[in-house]
């Protein structure tokens, strides 16, 4: 799959991406994306290569319950800076639980490694953070 996206008055990005899924068992699903991204900006930033992926494994024990476990890594533009972006590469736990037709609980918890980037004079940083 090959997608052209243009993102504010500046940047444009293109993804060249495979994606797969494979049933492991009756109750174990994996599911894979990866590829490149290109991103390119009209003015103020440099053009950027970064390599994305988003992987997730799926178990349901019973039913109507879904337990999943994934992973990723993309690239996040900011809203208030065309120029600027970040780059996001986490882990994912998740329980969910139908309980009715068309209801359904879920909790998840998680970490995010967040690298920005920033053009100019100010310092770029880096955000850890744990959420549930």
């Amino acid at each position: 799959q090959i997608v052209t996206w243009i993102l504010a008055a500046n940047q444009t990005f293109e993804r060249i991406l495979a994606r797969g899924t494979y049933e492991l068992t009756g109750k174990i699903t994996a599911r894979a994306q990866a590829g490149v991204e290109f991103r390119q900006y009209d003015e103020g930033g440099d053009d950027q290569t970064n390599p994305i992926f988003e992987v997730d494994f799926t178990y349901e024990p019973a039913e109507l319950t879904r337990i999943g476990l994934g992973a990723y890594r993309r690239v996040i533009p900011s809203i208030s800076e065309p120029e600027d972006s970040a780059e996001a590469t986490g882990v994912v736990l998740s329980f969910g639980r139908t309980l009715r037709a068309g209801l359904r609980l879920v909790a998840e918890a998680g970490y995010e490694h967040s690298e920005y980037s920033v053009t100019g004079d100010e310092s770029a940083r880096t955000d850890d953070y744990f959420y549930g």
